[in-house]
């Protein structure tokens, strides 16, 4: 015997293959789970690090005043102040270490009072600018996006607030140059205009983030900074567009209240940033212990749902492989019962049914078996019965062969008559193929007929739009003559004013108005011609167009007669093809009959046959009954009913 191929469940077995299940589901959710605490744990990592990272520009910020101080400070050392020099010389900056490679920076830090005077010091300016600039950029670097879905209050703490504080410390540093200095120089009047022009644009900026942010807190204070700023920008619209000087009390009210006002709100919402960031990595956190009790308890509930599986499929089996045991020793009372409604519970369905099909088989078979015996019985009896017809038969078959060959001679003349019916059709497809020819050709005469209607209709329409068209343009030359004789008539009138000396340009306006009266009277005939040509070509037009209708229903009956005569043929096509056929059918049937009495003959000669065979077929029946009792006793060996206890 070959060996049959062993499939996965024959090598493992239910428990093994129900370990591999579990072993890859435990993969596949893993597989799928692992990501997501990946993102989990990622997330909470990021929100962490943007938290450190607000947290280690601190010195930075602190930094950044510093330099703005150490700026006014040099800038009103320059413009002759004794106590700004002082405190620049007692002043130390310690320069973080991330940004001491800076150039700008070090240019900055290597300013002296000297140099913030004079023609380059607005230059200087510039320079320290640029510096600030720079450090509030790496600011703005270290932090990034900070990954807020609050992207208003990262822009204010990045953007807003810190343009806003130094656009109005660089005014504040300019007001007080001019305030030390006793005037306004021309240079300082831009720098003055771009310092409040740049602080009120960042101002809106920051009304706007502040709006969409909703905080309470952050909108009250930006309005009350925004009260202060108005006075700041009456004194730096003052500063730049008159000589008047303010005085430092002037200077401190307007600019400097502001500028702390400003410095307290990026402080104010630096706090949030730094709540919003410690919320989000709780949340993280929370998130990520979530996900892994969810991993976890996933894969406890999968290990035990596929045990409880187990458990239950192992039992259904043994139930199965018991019934199905003693259905092969032929015990036809077994009950098949299992438990739930899975594939397991169909398949004992299916025993179950064998298994009553096997009942109701046999129990038919032992009442064939009874029928067979009974039934040879009758067969030997039927088959002598039988012998006695056969002669019969063969009698009636010689009158049979008698009457095929009455029919022969029928079939003969039904011939003749379809060959006559054929002639008079091919006759008639002649016709008719004529009559279509004719019709067809006058369908194409009124065709063309219509095409050069059709075309004489289009280049009537194009005539009457041209003439439209001369007659706007006719329009048009009349008005222009019209306006030419107004013209000429006020220049006759201005020739007359200018008396001796207008006496020759009056000639001349008489002839432009002459000119001008012949022109609107040449018009008014070509606008005549044209109307009666408009008229003209529009009559034709109808007149075309009822031509067109009168050939198009003459086309529409020439195609409607084509149609008619098409089926006419189409008749006639049909009436040679069926006699056609009718012929070849009686010819074959004529052919037939001669093959019907020949047949008829054999069947008396196989009557005489069969006689003798029906009397072999009652020897058999008698053999018959004794196999119909073998079988009774095979059958015995089943039980069909319970044995009583």
């Amino acid at each position: 015997m070959s060996k049959r191929r062993v499939g996965l469940v024959g090598r493992l077995g239910f428990r093994g293959l129900f370990l591999l299940i579990g072993g890859l589901v435990g993969l596949a959710f893993l597989a799928v789970a692992v990501p997501h605490l990946y993102l989990r744990l990622a997330a909470m990592q990021a929100a962490e690090s943007r938290l450190a990272a607000l947290h280690a520009v601190e010195p930075m910020q602190v930094f950044l005043g510093d330099l703005r101080r150490q700026r006014a400070q040099l800038f009103w050392a320059g413009a002759g102040d004794d106590a700004a020099n002082a405190a620049l010389a007692a002043a130390t900056l310690t320069v973080p270490a991330a940004l001491a490679d800076d150039p700008r920076l070090q240019v900055a830090l290597a300013m002296r009072p000297e140099d913030a005077a004079g023609r380059k010091r607005m230059q200087h300016f510039d320079d320290f600018a640029a510096a600030v600039d720079a450090v509030h950029q790496h600011i703005v670097e270290r932090t990034g996006d900070l990954g807020l879905h609050a992207g208003p209050l990262a822009a204010l703490w990045q953007e807003d607030l810190p343009v806003l504080s130094e656009a109005l410390a660089r005014l504040d540093v300019l007001a007080g140059i001019v305030h030390r200095e006793g005037s306004v120089g021309e240079r300082l009047r831009p720098e003055l205009s771009a310092a409040i022009a740049v602080a009120g644009h960042s101002l809106a900026q920051g009304r706007k983030h502040a709006g969409q942010l909703g905080d309470t807190g952050v909108m009250t204070a930006l309005a009350e900074l925004e009260g202060h700023f108005a006075m700041a920008q009456t004194l730096a619209y003052g500063l730049a567009l008159s000589s008047t000087v303010y005085s430092s009390a002037e200077i401190e009210t307007a600019i400097g209240q502001p500028l702390s006002l400003a410095r307290q709100l990026h402080g104010q919402v630096e706090a949030a940033l730094v709540d919003a960031l410690q919320k989000q990595v709780a949340l993280a956190r929370r998130h990520l212990v979530v996900t892994v009790l969810l991993i976890v308890g996933g894969l406890s509930l999968s290990g035990l749902g596929l045990a409880m599986a187990y458990r239950r499929l192992a039992a259904n089996i043994e139930a199965l492989a018991e019934g199905a045991g003693r259905l092969a020793t032929g015990d036809l009372t077994v009950d098949i019962e299992l438990v739930g409604q899975d594939e397991l519970q169909r398949v004992a369905g299916s025993l179950r049914e064998v298994r009553d099909g096997m009942r109701h088989l046999i129990g038919e078979v032992v009442l064939s078996a009874q029928a067979m015996t009974h039934g040879s019985l009758r067969v030997v009896e039927a088959t002598s019965d039988s012998a006695g017809r056969a002669r019969q038969q063969e009698s009636d078959t010689l009158r049979v062969a008698s009457a095929v060959d009455a029919v022969a001679l029928q079939v003969a003349e039904i011939v003749e008559a379809a060959r006559q019916t054929d002639h008079v059709a091919r006759n008639a497809e002649q016709w008719a193929g004529s009559g279509m020819a004719s019709v067809s050709l006058s369908k194409q005469v009124l065709e063309a007929m219509h095409a050069d209607i059709a075309q004489a209709t289009a280049s009537l329409d194009r005539m009457e739009a041209e003439a439209k068209r001369v007659s706007g343009v006719v329009a048009v030359i009349a008005g222009i003559a019209e306006q030419t004789n107004l013209l000429a008539l006020n220049a006759a009138i201005e020739a007359a004013r200018a008396g001796e000396s207008g006496r020759g340009f009056a000639v001349v306006a008489d002839e432009v108005r002459k000119l001008a009266e012949r022109t609107a009277q040449s018009t008014q005939e070509i606008g005549g011609m044209i109307a009666g040509m408009q008229a003209i070509a529009g009559a034709t037009a109808e007149a075309v167009r009822t031509a067109a209708s009168h050939v198009a229903d003459s086309n529409e009956k020439a195609g409607e007669a084509a149609s008619a005569m098409a089926r006419v043929c189409e008749q006639a096509r049909l009436v040679e093809s069926s006699s056609a056929r009718i012929g070849k059918a009686l010819d074959a049937h004529r052919n037939e009959t001669g093959q019907i009495e020949h047949l008829v003959r054999e069947i008396a000669g196989m009557s005489v046959a069969n006689g003798q065979v029906l009397s072999g077929a009652a020897d058999s029946a008698r053999s018959l009954e004794g196999l119909a009792e073998n079988l009774r006793r095979a059958i015995g060996q089943f039980r069909l009913m319970p044995q009583a206890a």
